[in-house]
């Protein structure tokens, strides 16, 4: 395939936050400006965007804050999702559900029309049908980043590219992340990160590139 032909190509990244915050527990680090570049590859990026869910209340962690402000110095939009609390009817304890699976296939399936490649950044086999359908009945080019340690086979059976994520680390030592100077006197706060007090996942699910 051409040079030319290449930048005609629409790419779309789409983060499983909760899926790639546990793989870089076994990388290290990552610098997502660079990562951004690779996997973009010389095409046209027409939407990144990281997903992930949230406590049901209260406020985020330091190191959630830290995960998505480093995510949106690097120009990657972030849509949240807050977890549902639920009771166990056994003993009465409280857990909580809700990953923003469904929102990843949403935003997805709403901006079809916007790229000619999806690059999905996930381990998780729940996409596999997703994958499955993009490439064989809308005729997109599908892509798969991840770690090899964990990854479902039903993901990767179905992607057309495989990033290592492990292995490029390995190989491309610009790749490892260099942690940034914190905005607002060394301080994030709740108002930075959500500027109105919440997420607002629902207008921006609307957005399109």
């Amino acid at each position: 395939m051409s040079s030319a032909h290449q930048k005609k190509q629409r790419v779309m990244i789409a983060f499983d936050g909760d899926n790639f915050r546990d793989m870089i527990r076994t990388t290290g680090p990552i610098d997502v400006t660079k990562l951004r570049e690779v996997l973009t590859d010389d095409r046209h990026l027409s939407d990144i965007t990281f997903f992930i869910s949230v406590p049901a209340e209260g406020r985020l962690s330091t190191e959630q804050y830290g995960f998505i402000m480093t995510m949106r110095q690097a120009g990657i939009r972030v849509k949240t999702h807050r977890r549902q609390k639920k009771t166990n009817s056994a003993d009465d304890s409280t857990y909580e559900v809700g990953y923003p699976d469904g929102f990843v296939f949403t935003h997805i399936m709403r901006n079809l029309a916007h790229f000619d490649t999806l690059i999905l950044v996930t381990r998780d086999g729940d996409y596999a049908f997703l994958l499955d359908y993009l490439s064989n009945d809308m005729g997109k080019h599908v892509e798969v980043c991840g770690i090899t340690f964990g990854m479902s086979w039903e993901l990767l059976n179905q992607a057309q590219r495989f990033w290592n994520l492990g292995l490029m680390m390995q190989q491309q030592e610009d790749l490892r992340y260099t942690k940034p100077e914190r905005p607002n006197n060394g301080k994030l706060t709740q108002e930075r990160l959500f500027p109105t007090g919440e997420e607002n996942l629902g207008e921006e699910a609307n957005e399109t590139p």
